[in-house]
């Protein structure tokens, strides 16, 4: 690549917001994926003088910009049309219709998955899962959301797009959020890197309360966002807040209903202790966010110590909401005490096939996400806290800038916080299309300016050795939202919802044949899957009547459960000794007409395309195993491919595989988790369909291959 000149490249404003993006981070290379979306955003696509450009500023060649941004699906190298298109057909998707949908779009297009049309208007590409699984079948134009799409939606969204009848709503093809984060020069806490930055914040040394002033806890909000000042203190909220006068979580007074600001949220029954403001249209903003109680937890924080804070947490047992359900105020405890700075991580990359509940929480409250952010921040003695968010949700990083900029202003974020010592920065970071950087390690290298692959454990555990190679917390979005209601009520409030050993809620969310699909918040360790998928408060049953096959219980990565397992809690221990794990908190359900197969393949397909290929067990083995089920799928197989994709996962996950009990042959569970020869669990992953499906429906791949019976399938594209 050639040099390039500034001139060549930015445009004077797009060179100002370069400087504030660089400007965010301890080291300038951190910036690189935000310069090459804001390339991206003036030119449609990577220029080669902007990405000179970038390396640049960032210290670094441009090759290593070229490399890192190659490992992104969102980054590309050349012009597409106005409108990308991007039509889903994971698990959720496939089994209701998108490949269908994507069938109808090539034909209405006349283009194949990856063209332009010939006017330059449309690009069309298959993608993996969006997070709106619940909405199945979905696409995204110009990363904008559309739901439940018919082959007649299809048609009218090109027409309208044709006609320019859109479109306020969706930006030009470059364009990713419309909204950026902006933190008042005055407001910023520290940029210092960590080798200038070695010495514990004061109010941590001290270990006292940061806040004495009783009139603190009485603010509200002006009209232009900033607290107002009062003399009177109110708890006293309207019958749609998220807490009662007594403190406990509200329950709603209407009946069950989808919210069409919130889509594929369900507003059931029960107790909201994080989905409680999803019935406001304007939940997102500061004013309803104080007007709801909203801040009242960080101020109850900053009126006991932090060791205070961080021991209620514990106490709680607030486990982990990103799957693997470790207790957090345990994961806060492995920090070393005399290794300084600390960083705290918000992992916002949702992308398990299923899963679609973080989405929700960061487009419909990020204020509430931004005061647990806070609030662990002053418990752990961090001053900077980096919020990473999946790239193609725009809205959730357009909802997160703009309360952040609320934030900033009325004084929540920053330096002297609430006027006291505590002092925290926020800043969102965006990714970039890499579901292997929801795995924590590849998280940081991404945060890091670097390609998003895992690194070993040991050493690189991030409590000890994370983002420039400081001790760092890496917590789920769902699990930080849970801090604000937890430290205004109280531990043993928290514990009143749930079991002894899961409590609190948990946001599911359920997709695929079901009546009423949707994300539901419900009491952890309590309700069963048959409450979840037949109860009348939940999603009513299978579609159209028809009985259940099969059920994945926790995203694309769990094995897979059966009719038998309905009665099971939805807790951690015991979906695990039958042979699964609750993951994401995803629940895919499949009817009895769903072709497990061609199911297992999308599944295995997905592993493979994510696979970051730094393990040859993963790169070569799921490579090897989408092969094989593809010319299962297109009729080409061989009995002996059966018994080969067991041993293929055998090499990626040493046996015995953890899978369910099958009744009828007198097989026993396999205890969750599985073994690798990986760094990651990305690997062993992509055995859990394969095993799952052959251990109970063998005769299913036999009857593709060998035609014994009729088997309705459609058969997909070879690959070249």
């Amino acid at each position: 690549m050639t040099t390039a000149t500034r001139q060549e490249v930015f445009t004077p404003e797009n060179e100002t917001i370069a400087a504030e993006i660089i400007a965010r981070f301890p080291r300038p290379k951190s910036a690189m994926i935000g310069l090459l979306h804001l390339a991206q955003q003036q030119y449609g696509y990577l220029t080669e003088p902007a990405m000179c450009h970038i390396a640049e500023l960032t210290g670094t060649t441009p090759a290593e910009v070229k490399g890192t941004a190659s490992f992104y699906d969102m980054f590309r190298f050349a012009p597409t049309g106005s409108y990308l298109l991007n039509i889903c057909t994971n698990v959720s998707c496939l089994i209701k219709g998108g490949k269908e949908l994507l069938d109808h779009a090539c034909s209405a297009l006349d283009i194949s998955p990856g063209d332009t049309t010939a006017d330059g208007l449309f690009t069309l590409q298959e993608v993996e899962c969006i997070a709106a699984c619940t909405e199945a079948p979905c696409l995204q134009v110009n990363y904008r959301y559309k739901h439940r799409v018919s082959h007649g939606d299809f048609d009218q969204l090109i027409e309208d797009l044709r006609n320019n009848r859109t479109i306020d709503e969706i930006p030009e093809h470059g364009t990713l959020a419309l909204i950026q984060q902006s933190i008042p020069e005055e407001r910023l806490a520290t940029v210092l890197p960590p080798e200038q930055d070695q010495r514990p914040p004061e109010w941590m040394v001290e270990d006292k309360p940061a806040l004495n002033s009783p009139a603190a806890t009485t603010d509200n909000v002006d009209d232009n966002g900033t607290p107002a000042t009062t003399d009177t203190t109110t708890n006293t909220l309207d019958t749609t807040d998220n807490v009662n006068d007594n403190g406990t979580p509200a329950t709603t007074d209407t009946t069950d209903d989808y919210l069409q600001h919130a889509p594929g949220y369900v507003n059931n029954r029960g107790p909201k202790i994080v989905s409680g403001r999803f019935g406001f249209s304007d939940s997102h903003t500061l004013r309803r966010y104080r007007n709801t109680g909203g801040y009242d937890g960080l101020e109850a924080t900053l009126k006991i110590s932090p060791s205070a804070a961080h021991q209620l947490v514990k106490d709680a047992v607030l486990l982990g909401r990103g799957g693997a359900g470790f207790p957090a105020g345990v994961k806060w405890g492995f920090l070393p005490p005399d290794k300084h700075p600390y960083y705290l991580v918000v992992n916002g990359d949702e992308s398990e096939p299923g899963t679609y509940k973080d989405r929700l929480l960061m487009e419909c409250d990020p204020h509430q996400l931004i005061e647990g952010c806070l609030i662990a921040c002053y418990a752990l003695g961090i001053t900077k806290c980096f919020l990473y968010v999946r790239g193609e949700m725009a809205l959730a990083q357009e909802r997160i800038a703009q309360a952040l900029n609320e934030a900033y202003t009325a004084g929540y974020v920053g330096s002297n916080i609430l006027n006291t010592q505590f002092s925290a920065d926020i800043t969102m970071v965006w990714g970039a299309g890499a579901y292997i950087v929801g795995e924590e390690t590849a998280l940081i290298e991404s945060l890091e300016g670097n390609r998003g692959m895992p690194r070993l454990k040991p050493p690189y555990f991030p409590a000890a050795v994370g983002l420039y190679a400081q001790p760092t917390i890496v917590n789920n979005v769902e699990t930080l939202s849970n801090l604000p209601w937890l430290l205004i009520n109280g531990a043993e409030a928290y514990k009143k919802y749930g079991s002894e050993s899961s409590p609190g809620t948990r946001l599911f969310a359920v997709s695929g044949h079901v009546v009423r699909p949707g994300v539901y918040e419900v009491e952890h360790g309590v309700t069963t899957f048959r409450e979840l998928i037949y109860g009348e408060n939940f999603c009513q049953g299978i579609l159209r009547g028809r009985e259940l096959k099969t059920f994945i219980p926790g995203g694309g990565s769990a094995p897979w459960f059966f009719p038998e397992h309905l009665d099971l809690p939805l807790e951690s221990k015991p979906v695990g000794q039958a042979g699964s794990m609750l993951g994401s908190g995803a629940v895919v359900v499949m009817d009895e007409t769903t072709d497990v197969v061609e199911a297992t393949l999308r599944i295995v397909k997905f592993f493979s395309h994510e696979s970051c290929g730094k393990c040859t067990p993963c790169r070569e083995g799921t490579s090897w195993l989408e092969l094989i089920l593809r010319r299962i799928c297109d009729g080409e197989g061989r009995l002996a491919d059966i018994d080969l994709l067991l041993d293929v996962g055998d090499n990626i996950s040493p046996g015995p595989y953890p899978v369910a009990a099958d009744p009828k042959s007198g097989l026993e569970a396999v205890p969750f988790p599985p073994k690798q020869t990986t760094i990651c669990p990305l690997g062993p992953s992509a055995v859990a369909p394969i095993v799952s499906t052959i251990r109970r429906f063998r005769d299913e791949y036999t009857a593709k291959i060998v035609r014994s019976t009729p088997v309705s399938l459609k058969t997909p594209t070879k690959v070249s």
